[in-house]
């Protein structure tokens, strides 16, 4: 009886700890993913299987992530500290043609103008493919107060172009600011 009772014991125990494993979370690895491989950043384009949706949403997310660096560029910095500033917060965002266009022209650059109210995010409205590997995305610069109201919406459109499998905005254009 005492076998019996020890395999029975044993079983129950390896039962119970395959079962724990199975619905155990996925720990991500040195590398950062669940299985090894390196976690997309929000330029990489989607995969083809992931069709047209995971492009808009991954188009999105670079332009939600730039409209979140716009309060570090200060566009009454010192002209060097400015331009540093555009290549450390827009630098892995845009084309090296429209950064390029920013450091030859500052005053050109989206950025804070004071130190409140400053921009807080892009709101993005619409998403609409453009020819070639393009889209267009129409959407609100929200300037917040440091109250966390909103003090301004200022319209804006940036065309993304798809380069070396990454999403970059190639154009920016901002209206004048709306008060809410």
């Amino acid at each position: 009886m005492g076998k019996a009772k020890a395999c029975f014991l044993a079983a129950v125990l390896a039962a119970t700890s395959l079962l724990a494993a199975c619905g155990a979370e996925p720990r991500e690895s040195s590398q950062g993913a669940p299985n090894g491989e390196s976690p997309p950043t929000a330029t990489e384009t989607a995969s083809p299987e992931t069709g047209e949706e995971a492009d808009r949403e991954a188009a999105a997310a670079v332009v939600e992530q730039f409209g979140r660096q716009l309060r570090m560029v200060s566009l009454l910095a010192p002209e060097e500290d400015l331009k540093q500033s555009i290549r450390d917060h827009y630098g892995e965002y845009v084309t090296g043609e429209l950064l390029e266009a920013w450091l030859n022209d500052p005053s050109a650059a989206p950025g804070r103008l004071v130190s409140s109210p400053w921009p807080d995010r892009i709101e993005i409205g619409e998403i609409t493919a453009a020819p070639g590997d393009s889209c267009e995305v129409t959407g609100e610069i929200i300037e917040i107060t440091g109250d966390e109201e909103i003090a301004a919406k200022i319209p804006v459109t940036l065309r993304l172009v798809r380069q070396d499998g990454k999403w970059r905005i190639s154009e920016f254009a901002a209206g004048e600011p709306v008060e809410p």
